[in-house]
């Protein structure tokens, strides 16, 4: 008979070796017995010394697994480490979140009250910068780095307020939508979004609650090449382009004029200085803040276009 465990934790990963350490370093050293839960760790064609650190340091952590997938993207990275579990808990985070010294054991806790085959959580989002904040930055930037904070109670909450940083899963419910969507995917080279939201989305069409519990929590890590603004520029777009993907995809081409390509090319008719400022520099919080509005509503429009067109 396999070995079973109460939950698994998968993080998919290429090449953030040293960010990979951090995360797995306060796995390690997590309160929760380790009995009760194991890490697998799926190197999705990392091309830096990931698969060598991953195989040292196996030698130290009992409850790793570590897999390789050799078709890129988040969600087949995913979906191979969802398979392996042995968890009936799936727990994602990303390579570059540290989790609490306690986050197990608070998941653990929370679902002593939920249904395991059922009920969906996620937790808190913090970030952790490495470098001083930049003078344009501002609160409006936080969505595009993945923060999660919707207060301190815990609560029901619509899945598009969750994110893979901080997701625990029941493992029947992803088997019912046949795992994560491969029809969405962020790949090396694009910022593509809501890879997880549209199958959030999908176990929430199925009758599946979603809650958020602030005291299960992790540190999501910022870089400095996160911190420029042609990332921001970049993330916006693709976020708006994600959005008419997966309309696309949930509704067919039906509602992606009505949706979304006419509400953000009226947006851009009431507001024109939108247009112009989503490719001027910014130095200013506010003024770059009204930028990537632009950007986002551009990416919509060229996404929701595309969306129509393909067959």
């Amino acid at each position: 008979m396999s070995e079973r465990y109460f939950l698994s934790v998968v993080i998919p990963t290429r090449n953030r070796r040293q960010l990979l350490e951090q995360a797995l370093t306060a796995l390690s050293l997590q309160s929760a017995s380790k009995h009760l839960w194991e890490i697998i760790v799926v190197n999705n064609l990392s091309t830096d010394d990931t698969g060598s650190f991953l195989k040292e340091i196996s030698l130290s952590i009992s409850n790793l697994k570590i897999v390789n997938q050799t078709i890129l993207g988040s969600n087949y990275a995913r979906n191979m480490g969802a398979q392996m579990a042995k968890g009936e808990l799936l727990a994602f985070i990303d390579d570059d979140t540290i989790p609490h010294p306690q986050w197990i054991e608070r998941i653990m806790h929370r679902y002593q009250h939920l249904n395991i085959e059922t009920d969906c959580v996620g937790g808190k989002v913090l970030l952790d910068y490495s470098s001083p904040l930049p003078r344009w930055h501002g609160p409006f930037l936080e969505n595009y780095l993945s923060r999660i904070d919707l207060g301190n109670s815990f609560r029901k909450v619509d899945p598009r307020a969750l994110c893979s940083a901080n997701l625990i899963l029941p493992r029947k419910a992803l088997e019912k939508v046949g795992f994560f969507d491969l029809r969405m995917n962020r790949r090396t080279g694009n910022l593509r979004s809501n890879d997880e939201t549209l199958t959030l989305v999908k176990l929430q069409n199925l009758g599946h609650p979603f809650f958020y519990d602030p005291a299960i929590r992790t540190f999501h890590q910022i870089g400095t090449s996160r911190l420029k603004r042609s990332f921001f520029r970049r993330r916006a777009w693709w976020q708006g382009v994600s959005d008419a993907e997966m309309e696309r995809i949930l509704n067919g081409k039906k509602r992606i004029w009505s949706e979304i390509i006419w509400p953000n090319l009226f947006s851009l008719y009431k507001k024109p200085s939108l247009l112009w400022l989503a490719f001027r520099p910014c130095r200013g919080p506010k003024k770059f803040a009204l930028a990537l509005q632009g950007q986002l509503f551009l990416g919509r429009i060229f996404g929701g276009t595309w969306a129509m067109l393909r067959k």
